[in-house]
């Protein structure tokens, strides 16, 4: 059995990441940041994988670490939108104490401004559905939208799917 996919050229990238959890967003943002023309893949209408879409609002062994870890919990600090993972959560002013469960929509805006601010593209509700190869090397993506389907080349391909 055979098949034909109609497909339009989404264009052609340094990077391509697929997957945009913590890990694939902070990619992204990096290679964007650093002049790459970026697209992020993800297959939910919004990033942070495990942490939004899971529900899981704590992010493990974040202490000095450094980095957009930081800017993500100075962000989310600043704007009262994290609690003490333990022990009291609010002051004796009433203010909530900075800590680690995180509020997830803060999380949510928080990492698609990280990638849009460094000129990335993100493509929400998408993923990718298969590739063409020439002496084992990845030349090109098949990507299924709810618009259609597209291609996609890149210097660099990321697989943060998990």
């Amino acid at each position: 059995m055979s098949f034909t996919v109609t497909t339009r050229h989404l264009g052609d990238f340094d990077v391509i990441v697929s997957g945009g959890g913590i890990a694939g967003t902070f990619a992204a943002a990096s290679a964007a940041r650093e002049g790459g023309k970026v697209l992020l893949i993800e297959a939910n209408g919004c990033l942070g994988g495990t942490l939004t879409t899971g529900a899981v609002p704590s992010i493990m062994d974040e202490v000095g670490k450094g980095g957009m870890l930081s800017e993500l919990f100075s962000f989310l600090n600043e704007r009262g939108m994290s609690v003490a993972r333990f022990g009291k959560k609010i002051d004796e002013n009433g203010k909530k104490i900075p800590g680690r469960i995180v509020d997830i929509e803060g999380c949510k805006f928080f990492l698609e401004h990280l990638v849009l601010n460094a000129g990335g593209q993100i493509l929400y509700y998408s993923r990718v559905a298969g590739c063409e190869t020439e002496d084992r090397q990845l030349k090109r993506l098949l990507i299924c939208t709810e618009a259609g389907n597209y291609t996609a080349t890149a210097k660099i391909y990321i697989d943060a799917t998990g």
